[in-house]
């Protein structure tokens, strides 16, 4: 409102869009054999469709525009994906083969693809060490970007504005690349969690890190 207050439908909205992050979250974490052992493979799954709505103001529904849409709507661009992840102002995508791409605003170097571009198309984030499978993904939907991803080994990648120290390489650098977070060198992630100004993570043993703003 013009004096500055929330309106309540929009708080709720807001709301129940966190709190659906979280039940997702929590839903992978706890479905999966915290125990077993890493491995390097592609997800094997069904096929499926994708459909979004929103805001597009950055291009991070990858259509090559910025037209929002205000229903859902079939993106065939994005079909037989295993995992989509909305983030700030941009959008990550995991194929079945551990490929990943990405759109959007690119500031800080969020996209991860070594610039501060943007992409209004979904672009391959070939940036990772060759032949890297990538299995999940976490970006913030706060502050500046970033993002943390999983890979089939367990190692976790960080990249994005490094403000408060969110990215876990012990320092506040903005990366414009993927860089791996090497306190985990001798651990197995199974989770990553990418909050407004700070970052968590759950090993294979149950163990919860976390850093950035306290």
């Amino acid at each position: 409102t013009p004096e500055g207050h929330v309106m309540l439908l929009d708080f709720l909205v807001h709301l129940c869009d966190e709190l659906s992050h979280i039940a997702a979250d929590c839903t992978r974490c706890f479905s999966e054999d915290m125990s077993a052992e890493p491995v390097e493979k592609p997800f094997v799954s069904e096929t499926c469709d994708v459909y979004a709505f929103g805001s597009n103001s950055s291009s991070q529904l990858a259509m090559g525009s910025t037209e929002k849409l205000v229903k859902a709507t079939l993106l065939p661009h994005m079909a037989n994906c295993q995992l989509v992840e909305a983030g700030q102002y941009c959008t990550f995508v995991i194929f079945g083969d551990g490929v990943m791409k990405g759109c959007g605003k690119g500031s800080y170097g969020r996209l991860g693809l070594g610039s501060s571009d943007s992409e209004t198309t979904l672009k391959v984030i070939n940036t990772f060490p060759p032949g890297m499978v990538i299995h999940k993904v976490s970006s913030s939907r706060g502050s500046d970007g970033h993002t943390l991803a999983i890979t089939g080994k367990g190692q976790v990648y960080s990249w994005g504005d490094g403000n408060y120290g969110k990215l876990g390489h012990g320092d506040h650098t903005t990366q414009k690349l993927p860089k791996l977070i090497e306190a985990f060198s001798e651990k197995v992630i199974r989770q990553v969690v990418c909050g407004n100004r700070h970052s968590a993570a759950i090993t294979a043993d149950g163990e919860l890190y976390t850093w950035g703003e306290g």
